[in-house]
């Protein structure tokens, strides 16, 4: 596994997370050890907003934000739809 997908890494009572979306190193990843639990975007934005860290509209113009200057779609209209 390259060296900066290790720093992404966050170890909890030996459980590893990586937030990726890139199908093929999501590929990559889950076949390397440790044995990683991969998250992709609308997951992660999901722990953030019940962990109360962001809310559902400000989820959404960060959506919004990625769908109209960086080429980053997710499949749903709002996280509110996935609540």
């Amino acid at each position: 596994m390259p060296e900066n997908v290790r720093l992404l890494l966050s170890r909890r009572a030996d459980i590893y997370r990586l937030p990726i979306d890139d199908k093929a190193a999501r590929k990559s990843a889950a076949s390397d050890s440790p044995p990683l639990t991969l998250l992709d975007t609308s997951t992660l934005m999901m722990s953030l907003i019940r962990a109360g860290r962001i809310t559902v509209d400000e989820a959404d113009e960060i959506k919004h934000d990625w769908e109209q200057n960086y080429r980053f779609t997710l499949r749903f209209g709002s996280f509110a739809e996935r609540i």
